[in-house]
C-alpha cells in the first residue's frame, strides 16, 4: 500500500536554481509535502512568509551564498519557533552538525546521499519532530558539549592567555603593524614587558613568527574584521 501523501507546508530555500529545483520536484513526486516557497536567499524566504503565514517545515541550505544558511535557522527559531528546520548540505563534519543543530535544526540531509534522504526526511520530521541518522546521533554523542575538537581547541587556547597577552596581540597585529616599541609605548608598558608578552604568547600558541601570531590568532577569533583581512592577504612581509 502507497504512503498518503503529507499535507506539510514546506518552504525550500538554496541558492543553487538546479539543486532547489531537483529538491521541488523531488518533494511534489513523492507526496512529501506542498511546497509554498521556494526562494534562493533568506530575504526572499522572509518576504514569502509574510505572504503566506508560517511553514510547518523550512529546509534550508547550510551554506548559502553571500548568505550564511546558519543564522537564518536562528531567525526561524526566534521568529517562527513552530517551524521545523531541517538543514541540507554537501557537508557534515562535527563542525556542521553541532553548528546546524544548536542552531535549532530539527535534522542534517547529506546532499548526494543514496537513496531518497530529503523525503525519509520529511516522513521523519512528520513522524517524530527530528531526523537524526546514525551519523548525527554518533556526533552529538561524541561532543556533548556542542563543541567540535576544532572549537574545543580554540577556546582551550584562549584560556591559556591573559587579558594583557590578548591585548598584546591585538596591538602588534593591526593592519598598521607597530614594532614593539610603538606597542609599548601605546600600552604605557615596557619594551622588555612587551618582548617578554610576546615569548610567552608565542610559546603558548606554538608558533615562532609574527605572521604564524598573525594566522594563529585569525584561527582564536582574537582579532578584527580589518585585521584578519589585512593577514589573511598574501603579501611580502
Amino acid at each position: 500500500m502507497s504512503t498518503p501523501p503529507l499535507r506539510t507546508r514546506i518552504a525550500v530555500v538554496d541558492d543553487h536554481s538546479l539543486m532547489l529545483g531537483g529538491m521541488l520536484d523531488n518533494i511534489r513526486s513523492h507526496g512529501a509535502g506542498e511546497v509554498v516557497l521556494a526562494c534562493h536567499t533568506p530575504e526572499e524566504l522572509k518576504e514569502g512568509l509574510l505572504r503566506t503565514g508560517p511553514v510547518d517545515v523550512a529546509v534550508v541550505d547550510v551554506y548559502l551564498r553571500p548568505h550564511c544558511g546558519v543564522e537564518l535557522m536562528e531567525w526561524l527559531r526566534a521568529e517562527h519557533p513552530a517551524t521545523k528546520v531541517l538543514a541540507i548540505s554537501f557537508d557534515d563534519t562535527d563542525r556542521t552538525v553541532l553548528r546546524v543543530m544548536a542552531a535549532g535544526a530539527r535534522g542534517l540531509v547529506l546532499k548526494g546521499s543514496r537513496g531518497n534522504p530529503l523525503v525519509q526526511a520529511l516522513h521523519h520530521l512528520e513522524e517524530t519532530g527530528h531526523y537524526r541518522t546514525d551519523h548525527v546521533e554518533d556526533c552529538l554523542r561524541r561532543n556533548p558539549d556542542g563543541l567540535d575538537p576544532e572549537e574545543r581547541q580554540r577556546r582551550k587556547a584562549l584560556e591559556g592567555l591573559s587579558e594583557r597577552e590578548r591585548q598584546v596581540v591585538r596591538t602588534l597585529l593591526r593592519p598598521d603593524e607597530p614594532t614593539n616599541e610603538c606597542t609599548a609605548l601605546e600600552l604605557g608598558i615596557s619594551k622588555r614587558t612587551v618582548d617578554t608578552h610576546c615569548t610567552n604568547i608565542q610559546q603558548k600558541m606554538g608558533v615562532r613568527t609574527r605572521t604564524g601570531l598573525a594566522l594563529r590568532a585569525v584561527f582564536l577569533g582574537l582579532l578584527d574584521r580589518g585585521a584578519e583581512e589585512h593577514w589573511r592577504t598574501p603579501k611580502e612581509r
